[in-house]
């Protein structure tokens, strides 16, 4: 968004905020909640002074985040970002303007960035001009499951659709299930759950999907999608085209969990024949 249509400008800096690149999700799914958002009044002229007050709420033993938030028009476009510290107490209040040359009228939402702790507050806008039809926007997703006692996960977006679930069928693929109308859904898939080509795509109805796929794409899992410390880890990348009356993906893999290829169950044995024969060596010097 270019700077004559942001719509925000923090306390202090006489520029206009330019709307920057935050993840989809940040904090952790149980480190903390927020609660009684709002703004000082229900509706504002352009240049107002808009004072946006809230609490988090923390679990025992969590450190205060550093929150973020993105501002969206009635089109739903992103026209801002606020990204401060709450106080000790939990408490936060940041004041910004209403301010933009083509800013929307209507009711414009500030909501909270994050997967896993969802919350939002709103405020009409008197603007400068009638909104536009919306745009549609991805929907980020975050998605696990389990087999034999391992939790397997996957993340990705998705347009005009929306991710429910996904399985694993052993050996074979993995399910994504799905509702909505058409549309298009990107996803990145761990190399240990399908660790191999991808053989196929179809839907529920047994039909080929078009799907863009990039192999050994190097994607970071960190704390909030790995329960294992921050660390890189190789995926596949797929760009796949959703028709309409979609309810379940299958991708079908050429080697997928709890399946490894054969050739990793000689290494054990290689090994121990490499130590029996280190070891009779040993032994045949030590009699000698």
């Amino acid at each position: 968004m270019k700077a004559g249509k942001l719509a925000l400008t923090i306390i202090g800096i006489i520029t206009a905020v330019i709307l920057i690149a935050i993840p989809s999700y940040s904090g952790s799914a149980s480190a903390y909640s927020l609660t009684d958002l709002r703004t000082d009044k229900s509706s504002y002229n352009i240049g107002d002074r808009i004072t946006f007050t809230g609490r988090v709420i923390l679990d025992p033993g969590e450190k205060m985040p550093m929150l973020a938030f993105i501002v969206y028009s009635p089109e739903n476009a992103g026209v801002g970002s606020l990204q401060f510290d709450a106080r000790e107490d939990g408490s936060f209040s940041y004041i910004f303007f209403a301010q933009g040359k083509d800013l929307p009228t209507g009711y414009y939402r500030i909501v909270h960035i994050s997967s896993d702790n969802k919350a939002e507050t709103q405020y009409f806008l008197s603007g400068v001009r009638e909104p536009g039809p919306a745009k549609v926007l991805p929907i980020q997703f975050k998605l696990s499951t389990e087999l034999d006692g391992n939790e397997y996960l996957i993340k990705g977006s998705s347009m005009n659709l929306t991710v429910n679930s996904f399985k694993i069928n052993p050996n074979k693929s993995i399910y994504i299930d799905v509702t909505g109308k058409a549309g298009s859904l990107e996803v990145d898939i761990p190399r240990g759950l399908i660790n191999g080509k991808i053989t196929a795509v179809t839907n529920n109805n047994g039909e080929s999907l078009s799907a863009e796929v990039h192999q050994n794409f190097n994607i970071i899992m960190d704390a909030n999608y790995n329960a294992a410390e921050s660390m890189k880890e190789y995926a596949t990348n797929m760009k796949i085209k959703i028709p309409d009356g979609t309810t379940r993906v299958e991708i079908l893999g050429l080697n997928v969990v709890p399946e490894f290829p054969i050739g990793f169950l000689f290494i054990p044995a290689i090994v121990f024949g490499i130590v029996v024969g280190i070891s009779r060596l040993r032994l045949t010097k030590t009699i000698t």
